[in-house]
Protein backbone atom coordinates (compact mmCIF):
# COMPACT_ATOMS: atom_id res chain seq x y z
CA UNK A 1 0.00 0.00 0.00
CA UNK A 2 3.01 2.35 0.68
CA UNK A 3 4.96 1.53 -1.88
CA UNK A 4 2.09 0.99 -4.70
CA UNK A 5 -0.66 2.91 -3.74
CA UNK A 6 1.32 6.04 -1.96
CA UNK A 7 -0.51 5.04 1.11
CA UNK A 8 0.75 7.23 4.84
CA UNK A 9 0.84 3.98 7.33
CA UNK A 10 0.73 3.77 10.84
CA UNK A 11 -0.01 1.58 13.48
CA UNK A 12 -1.29 2.17 17.39
CA UNK A 13 -1.85 0.22 19.92
CA UNK A 14 -1.17 -3.51 20.25
CA UNK A 15 1.78 -5.32 17.73
CA UNK A 16 2.25 -8.64 19.52
CA UNK A 17 3.47 -10.73 16.22
CA UNK A 18 6.23 -12.42 14.42
CA UNK A 19 8.07 -13.56 17.61
CA UNK A 20 7.97 -12.31 20.95
CA UNK A 21 11.13 -10.06 23.22
CA UNK A 22 12.47 -7.31 20.59
CA UNK A 23 10.39 -8.87 17.33
CA UNK A 24 13.77 -9.39 15.28
CA UNK A 25 12.84 -8.75 11.72
CA UNK A 26 9.35 -7.61 12.20
CA UNK A 27 9.17 -3.94 14.12
CA UNK A 28 6.61 -1.97 12.97
CA UNK A 29 8.87 -0.34 10.57
CA UNK A 30 10.07 -2.98 9.66
CA UNK A 31 7.25 -4.66 8.32
CA UNK A 32 6.57 -1.30 5.83
CA UNK A 33 4.76 1.13 8.58
CA UNK A 34 5.56 4.76 8.73
CA UNK A 35 4.61 5.12 12.69
CA UNK A 36 4.31 2.64 15.63
CA UNK A 37 2.59 4.81 19.18
CA UNK A 38 1.70 1.69 21.54
CA UNK A 39 3.29 -1.22 23.09
CA UNK A 40 5.40 -4.14 21.22
CA UNK A 41 4.11 -6.93 23.45
CA UNK A 42 0.62 -8.52 24.00
CA UNK A 43 -0.04 -7.32 27.08
CA UNK A 44 0.27 -3.90 29.51
CA UNK A 45 1.55 -3.74 32.84
CA UNK A 46 -1.32 -2.57 33.82
CA UNK A 47 -3.79 -0.18 32.06
CA UNK A 48 -2.55 3.05 33.60
CA UNK A 49 0.87 2.01 34.25
CA UNK A 50 2.79 0.78 31.17
CA UNK A 51 5.43 0.81 28.53
CA UNK A 52 4.85 3.05 25.65
CA UNK A 53 7.16 1.97 22.40
CA UNK A 54 8.06 4.21 19.49
CA UNK A 55 8.98 3.97 16.37
CA UNK A 56 8.80 7.24 14.17
CA UNK A 57 10.74 9.31 11.93
CA UNK A 58 13.95 9.43 14.28
CA UNK A 59 13.91 5.51 14.61
CA UNK A 60 15.82 3.19 12.80
CA UNK A 61 13.48 0.42 11.46
CA UNK A 62 15.30 -2.16 13.66
CA UNK A 63 14.78 -0.30 16.80
CA UNK A 64 12.59 1.31 19.36
CA UNK A 65 12.38 3.77 21.95
CA UNK A 66 10.57 3.32 25.74
CA UNK A 67 8.42 6.11 27.45
CA UNK A 68 5.83 6.76 30.03
CA UNK A 69 2.69 6.57 28.89
CA UNK A 70 1.33 9.56 27.08
CA UNK A 71 -1.27 11.83 28.77
CA UNK A 72 -4.49 12.17 26.71
CA UNK A 73 -8.13 13.10 26.34
CA UNK A 74 -10.78 12.76 24.16
CA UNK A 75 -14.17 14.71 23.67
CA UNK A 76 -16.36 14.10 27.35
CA UNK A 77 -12.96 12.26 28.51
CA UNK A 78 -10.85 13.28 31.06
CA UNK A 79 -6.73 13.74 30.57
CA UNK A 80 -5.90 10.43 31.51
CA UNK A 81 -2.92 7.25 30.91
CA UNK A 82 -5.44 4.99 30.60
CA UNK A 83 -4.50 2.40 27.62
CA UNK A 84 -7.94 2.64 25.32
CA UNK A 85 -8.15 6.72 25.50
CA UNK A 86 -4.29 7.05 24.74
CA UNK A 87 -4.52 4.87 22.05
CA UNK A 88 -7.22 6.64 20.64
CA UNK A 89 -6.08 9.68 20.58
CA UNK A 90 -3.19 9.00 19.48
CA UNK A 91 -4.61 7.89 16.33
CA UNK A 92 -7.03 10.43 16.13
CA UNK A 93 -4.45 12.92 15.81
CA UNK A 94 -2.49 11.65 13.35
CA UNK A 95 -5.67 10.87 11.35
CA UNK A 96 -6.80 14.63 11.75
CA UNK A 97 -2.94 15.10 10.64
CA UNK A 98 -2.89 13.71 7.45
CA UNK A 99 -5.90 15.09 6.36
CA UNK A 100 -5.16 18.73 7.37
CA UNK A 101 -1.48 18.29 5.30
CA UNK A 102 -2.08 16.01 2.68
CA UNK A 103 -5.65 16.01 1.91
CA UNK A 104 -5.52 13.89 -1.56
CA UNK A 105 -3.14 11.34 0.33
CA UNK A 106 -4.43 8.21 1.03
CA UNK A 107 -3.75 7.33 4.87
CA UNK A 108 -3.95 3.25 6.47
CA UNK A 109 -4.46 3.17 10.60
CA UNK A 110 -4.48 0.00 12.17
CA UNK A 111 -5.39 1.19 15.71
CA UNK A 112 -5.32 -2.18 18.24
CA UNK A 113 -6.44 -2.20 21.94
CA UNK A 114 -5.34 -4.48 24.81
CA UNK A 115 -8.70 -3.87 26.77
CA UNK A 116 -10.95 -6.10 27.11
CA UNK A 117 -7.43 -8.55 27.41
CA UNK A 118 -6.01 -8.91 31.12
CA UNK A 119 -3.29 -7.33 32.40
CA UNK A 120 0.05 -8.50 33.59
CA UNK A 121 0.88 -6.73 37.06
CA UNK A 122 -2.26 -5.46 37.86
CA UNK A 123 -3.04 -6.01 41.78
CA UNK A 124 -5.27 -7.05 43.27
CA UNK A 125 -6.77 -8.37 40.02
CA UNK A 126 -5.37 -8.73 36.70
CA UNK A 127 -8.78 -7.43 34.73
CA UNK A 128 -10.33 -3.30 35.89
CA UNK A 129 -13.09 -1.58 36.58
CA UNK A 130 -12.36 1.22 33.55
CA UNK A 131 -12.45 4.98 33.82
CA UNK A 132 -16.14 6.10 34.80
CA UNK A 133 -16.34 8.55 31.87
CA UNK A 134 -15.98 5.62 29.11
CA UNK A 135 -18.64 3.83 30.72
CA UNK A 136 -22.17 4.51 29.66
CA UNK A 137 -25.31 4.24 32.59
CA UNK A 138 -25.80 0.44 32.93
CA UNK A 139 -22.10 -0.06 33.04
CA UNK A 140 -21.50 2.35 35.60
CA UNK A 141 -24.49 0.93 37.71
CA UNK A 142 -23.76 -2.80 37.53
CA UNK A 143 -19.76 -1.65 38.55
CA UNK A 144 -21.39 0.27 41.33
CA UNK A 145 -23.50 -2.42 42.72
CA UNK A 146 -20.49 -5.09 42.70
CA UNK A 147 -18.28 -2.92 44.42
CA UNK A 148 -15.87 -2.21 41.72
CA UNK A 149 -13.83 1.11 41.93
CA UNK A 150 -13.96 3.20 38.37
CA UNK A 151 -10.61 3.42 37.28
CA UNK A 152 -8.53 0.62 39.56
CA UNK A 153 -7.82 -2.82 39.51
CA UNK A 154 -10.24 -3.08 42.50
CA UNK A 155 -12.49 -4.83 41.38
CA UNK A 156 -14.89 -5.63 44.97
CA UNK A 157 -17.33 -8.58 43.92
CA UNK A 158 -17.54 -7.81 39.95
CA UNK A 159 -17.60 -10.98 38.04
CA UNK A 160 -15.25 -11.67 35.44
CA UNK A 161 -18.09 -11.74 33.05
CA UNK A 162 -19.26 -8.48 34.73
CA UNK A 163 -15.84 -7.08 34.32
CA UNK A 164 -15.58 -8.19 31.07
CA UNK A 165 -18.65 -6.00 29.78
CA UNK A 166 -17.62 -3.25 31.43
CA UNK A 167 -13.85 -2.97 29.52
CA UNK A 168 -16.43 -3.82 26.07
CA UNK A 169 -18.44 -0.52 26.92
CA UNK A 170 -15.50 1.19 27.71
CA UNK A 171 -13.52 0.24 24.58
CA UNK A 172 -16.76 0.82 22.53
CA UNK A 173 -16.56 4.44 23.88
CA UNK A 174 -13.61 5.44 22.34
CA UNK A 175 -14.08 3.53 19.10
CA UNK A 176 -17.13 5.77 19.16
CA UNK A 177 -14.80 8.72 19.26
CA UNK A 178 -12.58 8.02 16.49
CA UNK A 179 -15.23 7.07 14.25
CA UNK A 180 -17.11 10.70 14.70
CA UNK A 181 -13.64 12.27 13.76
CA UNK A 182 -13.12 9.79 10.70
CA UNK A 183 -16.92 10.46 9.72
CA UNK A 184 -15.94 14.23 10.61
CA UNK A 185 -13.13 14.18 8.15
CA UNK A 186 -13.79 11.73 5.35
CA UNK A 187 -16.72 9.63 4.16
CA UNK A 188 -15.10 7.97 1.52
CA UNK A 189 -13.28 5.29 4.43
CA UNK A 190 -13.59 1.97 4.88
CA UNK A 191 -13.17 0.63 8.54
CA UNK A 192 -13.11 -2.51 9.61
CA UNK A 193 -13.54 -4.06 13.07
CA UNK A 194 -12.80 -7.44 14.64
CA UNK A 195 -12.53 -9.07 17.40
CA UNK A 196 -10.11 -11.20 19.65
CA UNK A 197 -10.41 -14.38 20.59
CA UNK A 198 -10.89 -13.51 24.28
CA UNK A 199 -8.68 -13.52 27.48
CA UNK A 200 -8.26 -15.66 30.91
CA UNK A 201 -8.09 -14.49 34.58
CA UNK A 202 -5.08 -15.73 36.41
CA UNK A 203 -6.37 -15.44 39.29
CA UNK A 204 -7.75 -17.99 41.89
CA UNK A 205 -9.97 -19.61 39.29
CA UNK A 206 -7.45 -19.50 36.21
CA UNK A 207 -10.28 -19.60 33.98
CA UNK A 208 -11.48 -18.43 30.04
CA UNK A 209 -14.00 -15.89 29.44
CA UNK A 210 -16.05 -17.86 27.49
CA UNK A 211 -17.00 -15.56 24.01
CA UNK A 212 -20.36 -17.04 23.29
CA UNK A 213 -21.25 -17.54 26.82
CA UNK A 214 -21.19 -21.58 26.85
CA UNK A 215 -19.66 -21.34 30.09
CA UNK A 216 -18.66 -25.18 29.41
CA UNK A 217 -15.61 -25.79 30.92
CA UNK A 218 -12.35 -26.01 28.30
CA UNK A 219 -14.65 -24.50 25.17
CA UNK A 220 -12.93 -20.80 25.14
CA UNK A 221 -9.68 -19.04 24.23
CA UNK A 222 -7.38 -21.75 24.34
CA UNK A 223 -9.38 -24.25 22.61
CA UNK A 224 -10.26 -24.67 18.73
CA UNK A 225 -14.36 -24.85 19.78
CA UNK A 226 -16.12 -22.16 17.99
CA UNK A 227 -16.05 -20.47 21.56
CA UNK A 228 -12.34 -20.33 21.64
CA UNK A 229 -11.99 -18.83 17.82
CA UNK A 230 -14.81 -17.81 16.09
CA UNK A 231 -15.54 -13.61 16.82
CA UNK A 232 -17.06 -10.66 15.37
CA UNK A 233 -16.15 -8.83 12.50
CA UNK A 234 -17.65 -5.64 10.42
CA UNK A 235 -16.85 -3.63 7.80
CA UNK A 236 -18.70 -0.39 6.62
CA UNK A 237 -17.78 1.82 3.95
CA UNK A 238 -18.79 3.64 0.72
CA UNK A 239 -21.09 1.45 -1.44
CA UNK A 240 -21.52 -1.53 1.45
CA UNK A 241 -25.06 -1.74 1.91
CA UNK A 242 -26.01 -0.79 5.74
CA UNK A 243 -27.37 -3.81 7.64
CA UNK A 244 -26.38 -6.47 5.55
CA UNK A 245 -24.61 -9.48 6.57
CA UNK A 246 -22.98 -12.90 6.01
CA UNK A 247 -22.42 -16.11 7.10
CA UNK A 248 -20.01 -17.03 5.04
CA UNK A 249 -16.53 -18.16 7.09
CA UNK A 250 -14.07 -16.06 6.59
CA UNK A 251 -10.24 -15.70 8.13
CA UNK A 252 -8.66 -12.31 9.30
CA UNK A 253 -5.51 -13.37 7.26
CA UNK A 254 -8.43 -12.39 4.10
CA UNK A 255 -7.92 -9.14 5.67
CA UNK A 256 -4.64 -8.56 3.26
CA UNK A 257 -6.48 -9.09 -0.20
CA UNK A 258 -9.37 -7.70 1.15
CA UNK A 259 -7.76 -4.38 2.25
CA UNK A 260 -5.75 -4.64 -1.09
CA UNK A 261 -8.60 -4.68 -3.50
CA UNK A 262 -10.19 -2.04 -1.33
CA UNK A 263 -7.21 0.49 -2.15
CA UNK A 264 -7.60 -0.36 -5.86
CA UNK A 265 -3.78 -2.32 -5.62
CA UNK A 266 -3.20 -5.82 -7.10
CA UNK A 267 -3.55 -8.87 -4.85
CA UNK A 268 0.14 -10.68 -5.23
CA UNK A 269 0.30 -14.16 -5.69
CA UNK A 270 3.18 -15.06 -3.20
CA UNK A 271 4.63 -13.01 -0.32
CA UNK A 272 8.27 -13.01 0.84
CA UNK A 273 8.47 -16.13 3.41
CA UNK A 274 9.59 -15.21 7.36
CA UNK A 275 13.53 -15.57 6.50
CA UNK A 276 13.22 -13.81 3.06
CA UNK A 277 14.68 -16.97 1.71
CA UNK A 278 11.85 -17.84 -0.41
CA UNK A 279 8.41 -17.10 -0.90
CA UNK A 280 5.03 -18.52 0.04
CA UNK A 281 1.80 -18.75 -1.83
CA UNK A 282 -0.93 -16.10 -0.03
CA UNK A 283 -3.54 -17.68 1.04
CA UNK A 284 -5.76 -14.82 1.90
CA UNK A 285 -9.67 -14.20 0.00
CA UNK A 286 -10.80 -10.93 -0.96
CA UNK A 287 -13.93 -10.51 0.69
CA UNK A 288 -14.84 -7.61 -1.91
CA UNK A 289 -17.10 -10.28 -3.72
CA UNK A 290 -19.37 -10.14 -0.09
CA UNK A 291 -19.11 -6.38 1.02
CA UNK A 292 -20.91 -5.17 -2.45
CA UNK A 293 -22.76 -8.32 -3.80
CA UNK A 294 -23.17 -10.41 -0.74
CA UNK A 295 -21.59 -13.44 -2.80
CA UNK A 296 -21.03 -16.26 -0.88
CA UNK A 297 -18.69 -19.89 -1.08
CA UNK A 298 -15.57 -17.93 -2.03
CA UNK A 299 -13.76 -20.97 -0.69
CA UNK A 300 -15.00 -24.48 -1.99
CA UNK A 301 -17.64 -25.71 0.25
CA UNK A 302 -16.23 -28.71 0.62
CA UNK A 303 -12.43 -28.53 -0.35
CA UNK A 304 -11.80 -24.74 1.07
CA UNK A 305 -10.98 -24.94 4.63
CA UNK A 306 -10.14 -22.60 7.46
CA UNK A 307 -7.86 -24.03 10.61
CA UNK A 308 -6.83 -23.09 14.00
CA UNK A 309 -4.10 -24.89 16.40
CA UNK A 310 -4.17 -23.84 19.96
CA UNK A 311 -1.99 -24.72 23.14
CA UNK A 312 -3.89 -24.25 26.30
CA UNK A 313 -1.84 -22.87 29.13
CA UNK A 314 -4.43 -23.16 31.52
CA UNK A 315 -5.36 -27.12 30.30
CA UNK A 316 -2.23 -28.55 30.68
CA UNK A 317 -0.56 -27.04 27.50
CA UNK A 318 -3.51 -29.47 25.81
CA UNK A 319 -2.50 -28.91 22.02
CA UNK A 320 -5.66 -29.04 19.80
CA UNK A 321 -6.29 -28.24 15.97
CA UNK A 322 -9.69 -27.42 14.47
CA UNK A 323 -10.59 -27.15 10.82
CA UNK A 324 -13.86 -26.41 9.12
CA UNK A 325 -15.28 -26.33 5.65
CA UNK A 326 -18.31 -24.50 5.02
CA UNK A 327 -20.71 -27.58 6.82
CA UNK A 328 -18.44 -30.15 9.14
CA UNK A 329 -15.95 -29.11 11.61
CA UNK A 330 -13.08 -31.73 13.20
CA UNK A 331 -11.12 -30.78 16.38
CA UNK A 332 -8.72 -33.29 17.33
CA UNK A 333 -6.61 -33.51 20.52
CA UNK A 334 -3.10 -34.04 20.94
CA UNK A 335 -3.59 -36.09 17.73
CA UNK A 336 -5.14 -36.63 14.63
CA UNK A 337 -6.37 -40.23 15.20
CA UNK A 338 -10.26 -40.52 15.22
CA UNK A 339 -10.13 -41.55 18.69
CA UNK A 340 -8.90 -38.15 19.99
CA UNK A 341 -11.27 -36.16 17.71
CA UNK A 342 -14.79 -34.59 17.73
CA UNK A 343 -16.74 -34.04 14.60
CA UNK A 344 -19.55 -31.45 14.33
CA UNK A 345 -22.26 -30.07 11.90
CA UNK A 346 -21.99 -26.34 12.27
CA UNK A 347 -25.08 -25.82 10.38
CA UNK A 348 -27.50 -27.70 12.36
CA UNK A 349 -24.98 -27.37 15.58
CA UNK A 350 -23.41 -24.03 15.55
CA UNK A 351 -22.80 -24.62 19.84
CA UNK A 352 -21.20 -27.97 19.07
CA UNK A 353 -23.50 -29.59 21.50
CA UNK A 354 -24.07 -32.61 19.26
CA UNK A 355 -21.06 -34.82 18.10
CA UNK A 356 -21.20 -36.67 14.87
CA UNK A 357 -20.83 -40.65 14.44
CA UNK A 358 -17.29 -41.06 12.93
CA UNK A 359 -16.32 -43.73 10.75
CA UNK A 360 -14.75 -46.67 11.95
CA UNK A 361 -12.45 -46.56 8.51
CA UNK A 362 -11.42 -43.69 5.66
CA UNK A 363 -10.99 -46.78 2.98
CA UNK A 364 -14.27 -45.03 1.26
CA UNK A 365 -13.01 -41.91 1.31
CA UNK A 366 -9.73 -43.33 0.12
CA UNK A 367 -11.03 -45.53 -2.92
CA UNK A 368 -13.62 -42.77 -3.52
CA UNK A 369 -16.65 -44.58 -2.64
CA UNK A 370 -17.43 -41.74 -0.54
CA UNK A 371 -18.34 -38.65 -1.93
CA UNK A 372 -18.97 -34.89 -0.04
CA UNK A 373 -22.95 -35.67 -0.27
CA UNK A 374 -21.79 -38.04 3.11
CA UNK A 375 -20.86 -36.98 6.42
CA UNK A 376 -18.15 -39.55 6.44
CA UNK A 377 -16.13 -37.84 3.42
CA UNK A 378 -15.78 -34.69 5.35
CA UNK A 379 -14.85 -36.45 8.19
CA UNK A 380 -12.04 -38.17 6.78
CA UNK A 381 -11.25 -35.13 4.43
CA UNK A 382 -10.57 -32.68 7.47
CA UNK A 383 -8.63 -35.41 9.51
CA UNK A 384 -6.37 -35.73 6.58
CA UNK A 385 -5.51 -31.85 6.43
CA UNK A 386 -4.71 -31.91 9.85
CA UNK A 387 -2.32 -34.92 9.80
CA UNK A 388 -0.83 -33.04 6.41
CA UNK A 389 -0.90 -29.26 7.33
CA UNK A 390 -1.33 -28.74 11.25
CA UNK A 391 1.76 -29.53 14.01
CA UNK A 392 0.07 -32.61 14.28
CA UNK A 393 1.95 -33.79 10.49
CA UNK A 394 4.82 -36.14 11.36
CA UNK A 395 7.27 -33.46 9.91
CA UNK A 396 6.37 -30.79 11.84
CA UNK A 397 6.16 -32.92 15.25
Amino acid sequence: MKEKGGYSTAVFGKWHMAGLGVYPGMKPKEAGFDLFLGNLHGGLATYWDYDYHIQDEATPPDHFRTERPPVRSLPGIAQTTYAPVAKAADAIAWITEQEKKHPDKPWFVWLAFNMAHISGNQDPNPMCVPNIDTLDEVSRKEMVACGGKFGSAIVGSCSSEALMRAMTNSMDTVIRKVLDVVDALDRNTYVIYLGDNGTWMFGPKREFIDNMYITRRGRSKGTAYESGVRVAMTIRGPGIKPGSHSDEPVHCVDLFATILELAGLEVPKTVPNRNGDGTVAVDSVSLVPILFKGASGLRDPNQGYLMSETINPVMDNLRQVGVRNAKYKLICSESAEAANCVFYNLIDDPLEEYPLAKPKSCEKYKNGSWTPAVPEWHFCHLQEIIVKESFFAPAKR
